[in-house]
């Protein structure tokens, strides 16, 4: 019975485990050594007979992990993405407020208040308060 507590290429007391193939190494010199002829474990075929509650077991595990890594990948794919995607909407959402301007006025022809004002100042920030001063008056004189 192999000793999977020692490394593979000196021998000594290993501390990690190469990924790829599942052997164990102690330092990163026997790693470098390791890696050079490290090739991953081939997966015999198995025969419906042949499986067992272990195997299946084992496959449910690979078929869970590869699942959740999906799962991260596409949360991280949203984390990165959706910001971008708010700004680009936001940018389309002031472009067709900035060629739809709204009236300065209510319905009764009297002026909205200074808040108001404040808020459509807030809302188009590349017009400037007299800016939009004066699209309330080329909106009076349309009228």
């Amino acid at each position: 019975m192999e000793d999977n507590t020692h490394c593979v290429v000196c021998d000594k007391l290993a501390k990690y485990t190469c990924p790829i193939c599942l052997q164990k190494y102690c330092s990163v010199p026997c790693f470098k050594t390791h890696k050079e002829h490290c090739k991953k474990k081939p997966m015999e075929y198995l025969s419906v007979e042949a499986m067992n509650d272990d195997t299946i077991a084992e496959d449910l595990t690979f078929i869970s992990n590869a699942q959740a890594y999906v799962h991260t990948l596409v949360t991280k794919r949203r984390s990165v993405l959706e910001p971008a995607y708010k700004a680009k909407n936001l940018h389309k959402k002031l472009k067709r407020q900035e060629r739809k301007p709204r009236p300065m006025q209510d319905e009764e022809g009297k002026p909205k208040s200074e808040v108001q004002k404040e808020e459509l100042n807030n809302q188009i920030p590349e017009k400037t308060g007299l800016q939009v001063e004066e699209t309330q008056h080329h909106q009076n004189v349309l009228k």
